[in-house]
């Protein structure tokens, strides 16, 4: 049985998404605050629903503990413009629901997470970049004795070029496959997911994206 933990300091937002999901078999956790973090508060869940806007500020704690906890993180607020959207993936997010959200979006983007979830603990693959060989396995990156974390859109955009390393992706075909659901969030948002990737890179001596003139992106073997 999944577990899932939701933090919102809304009362009726929290029953509504206990209402949503409790025909799904899973396990539901709610904290209407986080005075403090404490990484142990967050471990043993498969995902986190994470309102935004909350005393101490949910991009605040996703940044805290993002490098602990590798599960999804899907933030959910009423401010759905495009900067705090960015916020959101910045601090580490993988997916956004702007409120007011529907019953059947909410469980859909739920069930979708959780499934990528189950694949990427199975998968195991040896990238290219550079002329050196990397291995990307359970959103890690491995390269020779270091590692670091990637999150969900991060990988998928990496998997997606990474696949197809003699095609260049547009903004709105990366945006396509990475968002498969409708949602507020704005194209110009993959180009944030880049710079993230290539900022993750960047120790390593490696930047595995190169940019097309007029708003590609191909994969650099």
């Amino acid at each position: 049985m999944y577990k899932i933990l939701i933090i919102d300091d809304d009362p009726a937002i929290i029953r509504l998404i206990k209402n949503s999901l409790s025909n799904e078999s899973y396990e539901l956790h709610t904290r209407n605050s986080v005075e403090d973090i404490n990484l142990c508060d967050f471990m043993g869940f498969d995902l986190i629903l994470l309102d935004m806007v909350m005393p101490n500020s949910g991009i605040d704690i996703c940044k805290m503990i993002r490098n602990e906890i590798k599960i999804p993180i899907i933030f959910i607020s009423a401010k759905s413009c495009e900067d705090n959207i960015i916020d959101c993936i910045t601090s580490g997010g993988d997916d956004f629901i702007a409120k007011p959200f529907s019953v059947k979006e909410l469980k859909a983007r739920v069930k979708m997470h959780l499934r990528r979830e189950e694949r990427y603990s199975k998968k195991k693959t040896s990238l290219r970049v550079n002329d050196r060989f990397i291995e990307l396995s359970d959103l890690k990156v491995v390269i020779n004795d270091s590692s670091f974390f990637l999150t969900k859109k991060e990988y998928n955009i990496i998997k997606l070029l990474s696949d197809n390393s003699n095609r260049v992706f547009s903004s709105e075909e990366i945006y396509d496959c990475v968002y498969p659901l409708s949602t507020d969030t704005q194209i110009r948002s993959i180009s944030e997911y880049i710079y993230q990737i290539r900022k993750k890179f960047k120790p390593f001596g490696l930047d595995p994206i190169f940019t097309v003139w007029g708003g590609g992106y191909c994969w650099k073997k």
